[in-house]
């Protein structure tokens, strides 16, 4: 998002999390799924910054989430509605077991086969810690 000062004075403005005491007990738990990059700064006049707003839900639900900004001698906090979609990934595996077995130390008969399909809309990225430098 982008801030911009259209006054003739410098502005400290300074971000802050106030958790919604009118929320769910489950709302409540969920916390801080919106975070604000950088918290603060200081705008000179005619000057914009940018600040990053980074998502990071934790449960496959809408979130929402008030984003609010104080700024230095005025008692006014802007507030801004942030609005988020948590989604889980699904993979299936075919079939979703299988079972080898007893196999000799650097012997190759021992191979199965399994098939991995993602049955959702989204594409997903898979990888091996192992394998993937």
């Amino acid at each position: 998002m982008r801030l911009e000062n259209h006054k003739e004075v410098p502005c400290d403005w300074q971000y802050f999390f106030k958790a919604d005491v009118s929320a769910s007990k489950e709302g409540k738990e969920a916390g801080e799924r919106f975070q604000v990059f950088p918290i603060s700064g200081t705008l000179q006049p005619g000057q914009k910054t940018t600040v990053d707003v980074m998502f990071t839900p934790n449960l496959d639900k809408a979130f929402l989430q008030k984003i609010n900004f104080k700024v230095k001698d005025n008692p006014k906090i802007f507030v801004i509605n942030a609005k988020g979609q948590g989604v889980n990934y699904q993979v299936d595996f075919v079939p979703d077991s299988v079972k080898l077995g007893p196999v000799l130390p650097y012997s190759t008969a021992a191979i199965a086969c399994i098939e991995m399909k993602n049955p959702m809309d989204i594409p997903i990225e898979v990888y091996s810690l192992d394998f993937d430098k």
